[in-house]
């Protein structure tokens, strides 16, 4: 703020940051470079009362898991990561897991993108490929419940728009 930095969040590289609807948290994906590239799962509560130069701890959302993307379903109290396949796909909290359905396109990975104004809906990049390291193809996919709506057409996902 006014050409300080206010508060360090990481010290390494960071990406997919997203504000919790009621702005009182932030999760964000940490490029953690110690014993070789991992992308860690981070969650820090922004309490507004920080000092410059002050570092806010970011905890680490999900211990020993890899991810990339962060959503909020409004009302939840943590957000959505899409988890690497090899490291828990499947865990609670993981768009994987909220987006389970019993067909073939359950078999990949997820990475939110963002959900709808009623939680209903969330879009994902659905990968095809067995881990992030093996990610195969994309395809963009909006999921509700036990449906999967690929959206061939698409290959970006901006954000929700109500009529």
């Amino acid at each position: 703020r006014d050409g300080s930095e206010l508060v360090n969040l990481s010290s390494q590289i960071t990406r997919d940051w997203r504000l919790s609807p009621d702005g009182t948290q932030l999760a964000f994906i940490e490029a953690d470079l110690a014993g070789g590239l991992r992308y860690v799962p981070r969650v820090v509560e922004i309490d507004g009362a920080t000092q410059p130069g002050a570092h806010a701890e970011a905890q680490a959302a999900d211990a020993g898991q890899q991810a990339l993307g962060a959503a909020w379903r409004p009302g939840a109290s943590a957000p959505t990561f899409g988890l690497d396949t090899a490291t828990g796909a499947t865990a609670p909290g993981s768009a994987h897991a909220q987006a389970q359905v019993a067909d073939s396109a359950s078999s990949g990975f997820d990475v939110p993108l963002g959900y709808s104004a009623d939680g209903r809906g969330l879009v994902v990049n659905h990968w095809s490929g067995t881990s992030f390291a093996a990610p195969g193809k994309v395809v963009l996919q909006v999921v509700e419940g036990d449906q999967r709506t690929s959206l061939d057409a698409y290959g970006r996902f901006l954000g929700w728009a109500q009529r």
